[in-house]
């Protein structure tokens, strides 16, 4: 089995479809060995984060782990396409500490809320349950649209949750992360269905590695971890995936 530091660089390269910039590989390790996570997760790309955070998490104390943890999750990662490997995570340490998912202005900013939210997720309809969730409705509408374009139907959805279930607030998309068990009263707001024509032309373009990089460099770590077996290890990957 390779190195920590050797998996992280390889999942490093991977996200840059296989090239390093000079001296990127010196930066990545040296922000993991001093322990300045901020900047490690910085230098890995948004896909790569998440198989980084499962490869060292062991390495982290409640507080790093949650902190490293909430980056993944708001980086465009994949992270919340593994519903029962999030719930495992978030229950491998320590409650109290589970607040370090947010900084402390998001902390503050949740105390604020009522008891009681009304949440939209905009998605395709056989994603519902999810943990990602927003207090906005135009940007609910925004990953409707964004469904739509890749050959999906999609559509906007309204629930309702207790401020008391929310395990996190991430500022950046107004974002709610909660336990999809935890929503009620979930009805569609806005339904989009595309023409079986319009769904294959924009499902075609969007699988074509120059539209979609991101998705493409995510199954080429996928492969990777897979051939060291880490997939079946830690149950990183599941038959489905969504943006």
């Amino acid at each position: 089995m390779p190195s920590t530091t050797d998996l992280i660089i390889k999942i490093a390269e991977l996200d840059r479809f296989g090239y390093l910039l000079p001296g990127a590989a010196s930066d990545i390790i040296q922000a993991y060995e001093n322990k300045e996570y901020e900047v490690f997760f910085f230098h890995m790309g948004s896909v790569g984060r998440f198989p980084a955070f499962l490869i060292m998490r062991g390495e982290l104390n409640d507080d790093q782990y949650f902190h490293c943890l909430g980056i993944c999750l708001t980086s465009e990662c994949y992270a919340t396409d593994y519903p029962h490997l999030i719930r495992a995570l978030l229950s491998e340490r320590s409650p109290h500490a589970q607040r370090h998912l947010m900084d402390e202005k998001e902390q503050m900013h949740l105390e604020k809320l009522p008891p009681e939210l009304i949440i939209y997720r905009g998605v395709c309809p056989n994603f519902v349950d999810g943990f990602s969730w927003t207090l906005s409705e135009e940007k609910a509408e925004f990953f409707a649209n964004r469904h739509s374009d890749c050959g999906r139907d999609s559509g906007i959805f309204k629930g309702v949750c207790k401020k008391q279930d929310v395990i996190a607030y991430f500022s950046r998309e107004d974002e709610i992360f909660i336990d999809p068990e935890n929503v009620q009263n979930v009805t569609p707001v806005k339904l989009t269905s595309l023409s079986r024509k319009d769904r294959k032309i924009r499902f075609d373009q969007s699988n074509k590695p120059s539209e979609n990089p991101r998705y493409f460099r995510y199954l080429k770590i996928r492969e990777y971890l897979k051939s060291l077996n880490l997939l079946q290890q830690e149950k990183i990957i599941s038959k489905s995936w969504q943006v």
